[in-house]
C-alpha cells in the first residue's frame, strides 16, 4: 500500500493559568493560516468535549470556514455530572487523615489530591479517548495515523524528512516524532529557524495495521502518553518514574517492542505562558492547578457540590 497520511489534531479546554485563556483558537488559526500544505497527507481535527460552549462554537465556526473535517466529540453535562470523585485505590478510606498521607512530600501530596479527581479527569479532558477516536477513524483513510495534540504545528521541511524517513522503513510500524516547544510562534515562519527538540514525549505515527493503542485509563498529565511509551520499550527519561501506590495502572510489554525509529521533529506551538513551556516544573504545578480549577468550577456550575 502506498504511503498516505491522515493527521488529526485534539482540540480540548484551554487551562488556565497552565494555558493563556484562548490559546488553543489562537494557536488553531495560526496552523490553519501558516501551516504548508502537507503532501500525500489529509488534515483533520478532534473537538474534545470542550466545557465553555461559546468557546466551542468559536473552534468549529473557525473549523467550517476553512472546509475542516472533525470530529465532535460532545461535552454531557448529565454524563459528566454522574461521575464522583475518586477514593478508590488508597490504603484506606479516610487516607488523607493518615499519619502516613502527613508524611508524604508536597509534590507527593499534590498527586494524591490529583488522584481524587482521576474519573472527572478522564470524562473532561478525554485525551486517549480522542486520542484513540482519531486512530481508529484513520486506519479506515490511510496507511499512517498521526493522533497528534492540536498545538502541534509542521514545518515543510519537517514533513519532507517524515516522509522520507517513512519511505526508507517501511517496516517500521511506529515513528516516533520529538517535539521543540516554541515561546514565538512566528519563528517558525523564520527560513532560517532552527529546531530544538527536547527529549520529551514524542508525538506517534501508527501504521494502520499496528495493534497498540492508548490506554483509556491513563488521565491527562499522568502517564497518558508515556504508558504506551514503557509498552513500546522506548527509552527516555520516564524509564526513571514510577507509578503511586494509589495507582491501579498496569502495563505490559507490547508484542510490538522496539518496533519503532525517531524521525523529524514537530513544533509545540506557545502556550501563552513562557515559564511554564520552560520549565517542567512549573507547567506540572500550574497543570495540576488549572485542571482542579476547571473541575471546581464546573462541579459548582452544575451544582454538584
Amino acid at each position: 500500500m502506498l504511503n498516505n497520511f491522515v493527521l488529526y489534531r485534539i482540540l480540548g479546554n484551554d487551562l488556565p493559568p497552565r494555558h493563556k485563556k484562548g490559546q488553543t483558537l489562537e494557536n488553531l488559526q495560526f496552523i490553519l493560516k501558516h501551516e504548508p500544505t502537507l503532501s500525500g497527507c489529509e488534515k483533520r481535527w478532534v473537538v474534545n468535549r470542550i466545557v465553555e460552549q461559546q468557546q466551542e462554537q468559536a473552534i468549529i465556526q473557525t473549523l467550517e470556514e476553512h472546509n475542516q473535517k472533525y470530529i465532535y466529540i460532545p461535552f454531557v453535562k448529565e454524563e459528566y455530572s454522574a461521575i464522583d470523585f475518586n477514593l478508590q485505590w488508597f490504603v484506606e478510606r479516610d487516607y488523607f487523615q493518615t499519619t502516613e498521607y502527613q508524611k508524604l512530600s508536597p509534590v507527593m501530596k499534590a498527586r494524591a489530591i490529583e488522584h481524587i479527581y482521576h474519573h472527572k479527569m478522564l470524562y473532561v479532558m478525554n485525551l486517549n479517548g480522542a486520542r484513540n477516536t482519531a486512530l481508529r477513524e484513520g486506519r479506515s483513510l490511510a496507511k499512517w495515523v498521526m493522533p497528534w495534540d492540536g498545538n502541534c504545528f509542521l514545518t515543510a521541511k519537517a514533513w519532507t524528512q517524515i516522509l522520507e524517513a517513512v519511505e526508507a522503513n517501511d517496516k517500521i510500524k511506529y515513528f516516533l516524532v520529538p517535539m521543540t516547544r516554541i515561546l514565538n510562534n512566528q519563528d517558525l515562519l523564520l527560513p532560517d529557524f532552527q529546531p530544538n527538540p527536547k527529549a520529551e514525549e514524542p508525538q506517534i505515527l501508527f501504521r494502520q495495521d499496528a495493534g497498540e493503542e492508548f490506554n483509556e485509563m491513563a488521565r491527562y498529565g499522568h502517564y497518558e502518553r508515556v504508558e504506551l511509551l514503557w509498552r513500546l520499550q522506548v527509552p527516555g527519561y520516564w524509564d526513571t518514574w514510577k507509578l503511586d501506590p494509589w495507582d491501579n495502572l498496569e502495563w505490559h510489554k507490547s508484542p510490538e517492542a522496539g518496533k519503532f525509529k525517531q524521525i523529524s521533529w514537530v513544533a509545540r506551538l506557545f502556550s501563552g505562558i513562557q515559564e511554564c513551556d520552560r520549565d517542567i516544573v512549573q507547567r506540572t504545578q500550574k497543570r495540576q492547578q488549572a485542571v482542579r480549577d476547571l473541575l471546581d468550577a464546573l462541579d459548582v456550575k452544575l451544582g454538584i457540590i
